[in-house]
């Protein structure tokens, strides 16, 4: 499944310039292997087109021509491969092609290299790239090129297209004024295969600077690769999934509800987290789920409020409306609507979207009338103070990277509506209850294997030694990096927001991220699989008023999480019954060194994506 990785990271990326690495002075160096095979012919000439070259293929397959090339690809200083018109690579290793080297394998020159979309965009919307791998034989000097040709418009058929090189073998001991005039001595095809994908990823190595520097310089590289390809391919933005979620818990009632504008559909999403006042354990969890038709969607004029439909909005206030409510007459008219679409075979487009809006339209005229369930109503309002948080570092930021990673933004504040409280079904939540609201995107092509994390968010603490409240805050969201192979397996991006003794602290930065965190537990079970574990060691940035360590360990029995989502190969288990304890050492400015005690039971929210 490795191979996914570097796909879901290449094939999903957004451009980015050589300006933005050019503050950094470190030199950063990337290198792979890479392998490709196939077969070839004799002839060819420069207006060979791909069929030309599928026919070359076919008659060296037929009569096992092999042709084959290993190389180890090195790009010396990212910041100057960025800055390079050619983008051009090292290449070195071996050829082996059966026209000119009688099967036997031979060293690539020490010109050998790998031009990576080095025209840019061409007018017919295609990208080069473009190997050349100068090597001698028994028979002569010869030059392997081999070229992969992009469309730019064809997104469907990318993986294959940047996975087939069209080759020509020029004879290099013909004197030539140009390399038009050059002889074709043999033209081919040649593939990687599955397992050479993975062998790519397994080889990939970065080198210099710190771990922070590697990364950035590896994303960089990444994005480079297919900028062009995305930028003419598709509107990315068309592919995303929008988040709005808001969770709160009084320590009864819990509430997590999610707002989901997928690519082809809205979801609404109401996870209940429901405790019993006698003895304080979770007495039900529960998953409520609606799906809308994508034209509910409206976004409001000030950027902020959303509408689905008529079903739910959420405002800078609050959020108002009801889930799961499900009605007879929309059944049947989908059921003959599908049924319709499924056995019109002419003009079927434009008679399944009329007849798609007469549904609509006539649910809406009845939507009064014919109730299956009533579902369940929500009335939340909020009031949102100035603190909130971005937990992308404005270092990959600057990069290009939140077009194809999450963004999550969180704003802090609390469960308004005096003296009542918020209404969700038969529950409410307590006035003045701490909450979140937070808005995030999933960009698209984040495979499921890439886009893992564990979260902690937490907001009502107590002192340990005399039962008061404290202004103790932590927000995190800790991305794991095990996939990268140049890394430490241990090592995570963890970007944190935490509120303390009256101060702010945002852990934002990506050597902050990395250097100043370290997570001990994301969220595994334990070895008896009743509970969750998520621990963290915090290290605040030193200042005048002295330093603060923080110890954060959280845990909640593995039956209060629910399974919220399933994404490919992975899983979202979410509960907002988290209980969490934090011990902070302080060194004060004095010199003095402290140590306090914290816990929250019951009304922190923790989640993982694994």
């Amino acid at each position: 499944m490795k191979f996914y990785f570097l796909f879901a990271l290449l094939a999903f990326c957004t451009k980015t310039s050589a300006a933005q690495l050019s503050n950094n002075t470190t030199i950063v160096s990337i290198s792979f292997n890479e392998t490709l095979q196939g077969y070839g012919s004799p002839g060819g000439n420069e207006n060979d087109t791909i069929h030309n070259f599928q026919v070359a293929y076919e008659e060296g397959k037929n009569a096992n021509d092999t042709m084959s090339f290993a190389l180890q690809v090195n790009i010396a200083d990212i910041t100057k491969w960025l800055a390079d018109p050619l983008h051009n690579a090292v290449c070195a290793g071996d050829v082996v092609e059966a026209g000119t080297t009688n099967g036997s394998s031979v060293a690539v020159g020490s010109e050998g290299s790998l031009h990576i979309f080095d025209g840019g965009v061409l007018p017919s919307h295609q990208l080069m790239m473009e190997y050349s791998l100068p090597f001698t034989s028994t028979s002569g000097n010869y030059t392997l090129y081999g070229v992969k040709h992009i469309p730019g418009n064809d997104c469907l058929n990318l993986l294959s297209q940047v996975t087939t090189l069209y080759v020509h073998v020029y004879d290099d001991d013909i004197e030539t004024d140009s390399k038009e005039d050059k002889q074709i001595v043999r033209s081919g095809i040649v593939k990687i295969g599955a397992m050479g994908v993975i062998s790519i990823v397994e080889s990939l190595r970065i080198h210099g600077g710190t771990v922070a520097d590697q990364i950035k310089g590896f994303l960089s590289f990444g994005l480079l690769l297919v900028g062009n390809i995305l930028k003419n391919c598709l509107s990315m933005s068309a592919y995303d999934t929008n988040f709005w979620y808001l969770w709160a818990n009084d320590g009864i009632t819990g509430v997590l509800l999610d707002l989901i504008q997928r690519p082809s559909e809205l979801e609404l999403r109401l996870a209940m987290y429901i405790g019993n006042k006698t003895n304080n354990e979770t007495s039900s969890v529960t998953v409520h789920r609606q799906m809308l038709p994508l034209s509910d969607f409206i976004m409001g004029d000030d950027n902020v409020t959303v509408y689905f439909g008529k079903h739910m909005q959420m405002s800078k206030t609050g959020i108002v409306g009801m889930i799961g409510k499900i009605y007879i007459l929309y059944i049947l008219l989908n059921i003959i609507y599908w049924f319709y679409c499924f056995y019109t075979t002419h003009y079927r487009y434009m008679i399944c979207s009329t007849f798609s809006c007469t549904v609509y339209l006539t649910q809406i005229s009845l939507i009064s009338t014919l109730s299956l369930s009533d579902g369940i109503n929500i009335n939340i309002s909020f009031s949102l103070s100035a603190r909130h948080n971005s937990f992308l570092p404005p270092g990959l930021n600057a990069l290009g990277l939140d077009k194809i990673l999450p963004k999550p933004v969180s704003q802090y504040g609390e469960i308004g509506n005096y003296p009542a409280g918020g209404l969700i079904g038969q529950h409410k939540l307590t006035a003045g209850s701490k909450m979140v609201k937070t808005i995030y995107t999933i960009p698209v092509g984040l495979d499921s294997v890439m886009l893992k994390w564990s979260m902690i968010s937490t907001n009502t603490f107590i002192d340990v030694a005399n039962g008061n409240n404290v202004d103790l805050q932590i927000e995190m969201v800790a991305m794991p990096l095990r996939l990268l192979q140049f890394l430490p397996p241990s090592t995570w991006i963890a970007p944190t927001y935490i509120h303390i003794d009256g101060n702010e602290h945002k852990i934002s930065t990506l050597n902050d991220a990395i250097d100043m965190l370290k997570i001990t537990s994301g969220g595994e079970l334990t070895s008896d699989n009743s509970h969750r574990i998520f621990s963290a060691e915090i290290q605040l940035p030193a200042a005048t008023s002295g330093a603060i360590h923080i110890s954060l360990n959280c845990t909640a029995p593995a039956s209060d999480f629910a399974m919220l989502d399933k994404e490919g190969t992975t899983f979202i288990h979410s509960t907002v019954r988290g209980s969490c304890y934090a011990e902070v050492i302080r060194l004060n400015e004095d010199g003095t060194v402290s140590t306090t005690s914290y816990k929250s039971e019951r009304q922190n929210l923790l989640e993982i994506k694994a």
